[in-house]
């Protein structure tokens, strides 16, 4: 068999980008069948950075591959990078060797654990990677298998990826590198089966060690050894540091039989949790209650008085769609487990994967995904991509929806709760569940107050936002399961409701209503927040406060809804086609109606979970108006019931102290505004700015220079007054009434006739007259001069036929 050289296949691998997609995976499948492992292992690292990018390399172009749309380069690049396809297999053969290592850039690591290394401590999954030379900067060494999953994993968060642009659809195993993940995960993380793929072979195999903690006072038992790190430098670390690795020199320095058959896995799972969670951290500040300050109001309420510092982030909406699989995944893998019997009469020989299932959501995913989405909730901008932040956070709070493995095999590109069936009640048995993630539930609630405070609920996205929120908390039995993990955990008593007569009114952004003082958390979630952290009960009234001041916002964007008509579309083909084309996956579709839906089940369930008061809907008549009923005035007038209370003038009506008290309060408002000329409207996105402008200019000077020939031509009652009705109308004609509050000059300007060009703006008209000119130009061989002629010809004949049958206005 031949062999390349090193330099050969570093000019090889380099000489790959020319090529398409399809001829890389077969000259590169043809280099690792022809190499040897001794070669191979001197340019792994840049075959690497060729298909994934990196160190100045641009990649295969992973992120833009999608199954649709590429599908030969979709099948050829899946197979090429597949858990058994030939570069992977490669990595297994060099695993095989004792002193195939590869230091990985530390410049590339997640934020937090680069801090933490460069101010001398170690983290845990650090602690057989890092080595030192002297005082220079540390370096960070793996075996392949690590710098593959390394390699792979960055490439999601490394900023090539993040600054592209392009973004995956909620088909999501369309593209090309979600559904590589999903390979990963389905052939080291089986569903099914009790034996996981086998591992690459190790002389001596070294993993970091897992932390362990104590879930709801019940500790998780397992032996896991730790093998003592390469020789370092005892001055660049802290004292704890090394006392650790004194204790660890004592330990197994290979794993066992059980151990290694995980290793695998556990590895895989790790370096994704690293790099896609792990990108920021909680950092506790100076306590603080500012006064009127709702950052602190929040954070002091969920944290004991602490501010919290991120580092800043922010994760892109393809990390949040792939971290929202993994944690549907890792659901469906636990929920696979065998169950523990604790009959002394029965016996079973757990296997590795199966305890392993168990434990890895504790011991690998829980603190860091907290973090991750406690960092999303407080930086994530104000836009519609959140509800995909959003989603993530409820699957995980889900479990249940996730225990039928058939259902994730035969719907990946379907909504899995559009798969449960309704109103589904929690079990029982996920008790456990709630108490060892209680602060997902509780701290990660009460975290969306300052979002949801500055969202538009009249909007259909953050409408719905609020939906699914709430209908997940409304979930039969899960209040209780909530209620009874803060006693059990926390000690908290369950809470009585509280009386609806209760004074609930205030801002819920009111500083004066601070949280009663916290119980304590138990070591296992304590370990999940910062030093200083202080729970407050998810059932209290404090809470309820809160949530009353959220449902008083719900119940004005409804009132704000029912009240005031709609801005409606564009019209015509062009607003067609926008609705037409507009993906369903977005909600701005959704019409008043399915708002007013969502919101209504929304602050119903809000009610029945936190036991307030009834809301007052817009189709009630509210306490407020009741109270008004004694303001009697015989010059009112209103023209619907909800109308403000106003005296109709021959400028148009004129409020009363009624109609502004009305106004100002949201009760009622005008649903027609006729408030500016609409030649002076905003351009919009259907118009050409340019010729808008160009047009607003003739029309303008023509208007002011004919004024008075207009209005003349406009009064005459014999056929030229009709035509000249049909070409210079004003927008208001003189027998309309003003039907909301304008000045005066206002309302005479917007019946003065006119003539006005705007509409040729339009992209749709000036699409209409293209085509036109090109069925006519190739029909009968019209020109220009006499297309525009015919033009004219034909305005002035749509003219004459409206004049004949419009009326003269006495």
């Amino acid at each position: 068999m031949a062999a390349y050289g090193p330099s050969s296949l570093r000019y090889q691998i380099e000489g790959l980008q020319s090529k398409s997609v399809i001829d890389k995976c077969r000259v590169t499948e043809d280099l690792l069948k022809r190499t040897s492992t001794k070669e191979l292992h001197l340019v792994f690292p840049a075959l690497l950075n060729s298909v994934f990018g990196g160190e100045g390399e641009p990649g295969w172009g992973l992120e833009k591959i999608s199954k649709s749309h590429q599908p030969h380069d979709f099948s050829a690049v899946r197979k090429f990078l597949a858990p058994e396809g030939p570069l992977l297999s490669a990595v297994s053969s060099l695993q095989a060797d004792p002193y195939a290592s590869y230091v990985f850039p530390f410049r590339c690591l997640p934020g937090p654990s680069r801090h933490t290394i460069e101010e001398g401590g170690v983290p845990l999954f650090y602690i057989n990677k890092l080595q030192t030379h002297g005082f220079s900067m540390p370096t960070i060494v793996l075996n392949p298998f690590e710098m593959y999953m390394f390699t792979f994993a960055y490439a999601l968060v490394s900023p090539a990826w993040q600054q592209e642009g392009t973004t995956w659809s909620a088909r999501l195993f369309d593209w090309l590198y979600p559904t590589l993940v999903d390979d990963y995960f389905s052939h080291f993380l089986p569903l099914e089966g009790s034996d996981l793929p086998s591992v690459p072979v190790l002389p001596s195999p070294l993993r970091s060690p897992l932390p362990q903690p104590s879930v709801s006072g019940r500790p998780v038992q397992r032996n896991v050894p730790f093998s003592p790190p390469r020789a370092q430098r005892v001055s660049l670390f802290k004292p704890s540091f090394m006392l650790a690795q004194k204790q660890h020199i004592h330990a197994a320095s290979v794993l066992d039989s059980s151990e290694a058959e995980t290793w695998c896995s556990e590895t895989m799972l790790q370096i994704f949790v690293e790099f896609w969670l792990n990108q920021n951290s909680l950092v506790a500040e100076i306590p603080t209650f500012a006064h009127g300050a709702m950052s602190s109001m929040y954070y002091g309420q969920k944290a004991g008085g602490f501010h919290y510092l991120f580092e800043h982030f922010m994760p892109s909406l393809n990390q949040v769609l792939v971290v929202r699989m993994m944690v549907k995944y890792l659901h469906y893998f636990t929920n696979t487990a065998t169950p523990i019997i604790t009959s002394p009469y029965q016996q079973r020989v757990e296997t590795p994967l199966h305890h392993f299932k168990r434990t890895v959501v504790p011991q690998l995913v829980q603190k860091k995904l907290y973090w991750f989405l406690r960092h999303a909730f407080d930086r994530w901008p104000l836009d519609c991509y959140f509800r995909m932040v959003l989603e993530t956070w409820l699957s995980y709070i889900q479990p249940w929806r996730y225990t039928d493995v058939k259902h994730y095999t035969r719907g990946k590109d379907s909504h899995p709760h559009k798969q449960d069936p309704k109103d589904r009640k929690v079990e029982d048995k996920w008790q456990h569940f709630v108490e060892d993630n209680l602060l997902f539930y509780s701290v990660l609630f009460l975290e969306l107050f300052p979002r949801l405070s500055r969202m538009d609920f009249t909007s259909p996205h953050s409408a719905y936002v609020l939906f699914r929120l709430t209908k997940v908390l409304k979930t039969p039995n899960l209040a209780t399961l909530l209620s009874n993990a803060e006693h059990e955990v926390c000690g908290v008593s369950v809470p009585v409701p509280m009386s609806h007569t209760a004074e609930l009114g205030g801002s819920y952004l009111s500083a004066s209503r601070l949280p009663p003082p916290a119980p304590s958390l138990p070591p296992a979630l304590a370990d999940m927040e910062v030093a200083g952290f202080q729970y407050q009960p998810l059932f209290c009234d404090w809470t309820r406060r809160l949530v009353n001041g959220l449902l008083q916002k719900v119940v004005e964007a409804h009132l704000a809804l029912t009240t005031v008509q709609p801005e409606k579309s564009s019209g015509g083909w062009w607003g067609w086609l926008s609705v037409l084309f507009e993906g369903d996956e977005g909600q701005g579709s959704m019409d008043a109606n399915r708002t007013h839906k969502y919101l209504q089940q929304a602050g119903s369930s809000l009610t029945s979970l936190f036991d307030l008061p009834r809301p007052q809907w817009a189709n009630e008549r509210s306490p407020q108006d009741q109270s008004m009923d004694s303001w009697q005035d015989t010059t009112l007038v209103e023209e619907d019931n909800m109308t403000p209370d106003c005296i109709h003038t021959p400028e148009g009506p004129q409020l009363t102290a009624r109609g502004r008290y009305q106004i100002i309060n949201n009760l009622r408002s005008f649903q027609h505004w006729q408030t500016r000329d609409p030649d002076l409207q905003p351009i919009r996105s259907f118009e050409n700015a340019t010729l808008v402008r160009f047009l607003y200019r003739i029309c303008s000077a023509f208007n002011a220079h004919f004024s008075e020939d207009i209005w003349e031509v406009y009064q005459r009652q014999d056929f030229v007054g009709r035509l000249a009705k049909v070409f210079l109308a004003p927008p208001l004609p003189p027998d309309q009434a003003i039907r909301s509050p304008v000045p005066a000059h206002t309302a005479s300007s917007l019946r003065m006739p006119r003539v006005s060009l705007r509409p040729l703006a339009s992209y749709q008209t000036l699409g209409l007259l293209a085509l036109t000119y090109m069925f006519l130009h190739t029909w009968l061989s019209l020109g220009p001069f006499s297309y525009t002629l015919l033009l004219l010809a034909a305005l002035v004949v749509y003219g004459m036929l409206r004049a004949l049958f419009t009326p003269v206005s006495s």
